[in-house]
């Protein structure tokens, strides 16, 4: 967790608008990190401190107060709906027929799949 907290420090630094306390982030912010050479700490580095900035108590109650998200640059980005959200069965549909899935992917939504049966075979009592 110090690294993390390190890395926070650094990123703080160059974007204090997103790191300097909880804000709402973009959707999908990990794809608009910069280039080599311009960014601060390496893309594995940043992913693996997203995956735990985002998932502290103080950044989920910010995203659920419905604030707006911001991006890198910091501009304001819509908030994602869950009516608007297509079910993960679509995803992977759409996805599916493009071709455009990795193995990793296809695993990810074949688990996520599993499980939503599961739970629909609960709520009916099989």
């Amino acid at each position: 967790m110090k690294h993390h907290e390190h890395t926070r420090k650094v990123l703080a630094e160059t974007w204090p608008h997103l790191f300097s306390f909880p804000v709402p982030l973009k959707i999908a912010i990990h794809k608009d990190f910069p280039p080599v050479g311009e960014r601060p700490i390496t893309r594995k580095r940043f992913l693996r401190f997203l995956a735990w900035w985002c998932s502290r108590p103080d950044y989920v109650a910010a995203v659920q107060n419905g604030r707006a998200r911001y991006g890198l640059d910091g501009a304001m980005h819509p908030m994602v709906r869950t009516t608007t959200r297509k079910p993960p069965a679509e995803v992977f549909a759409a996805a599916m027929a493009a071709g455009t899935l990795t193995a990793r992917e296809r695993e990810h939504y074949r688990r996520q799949r599993v499980a939503e049966m599961k739970a629909a075979d609960a709520r009916r009592g099989a």
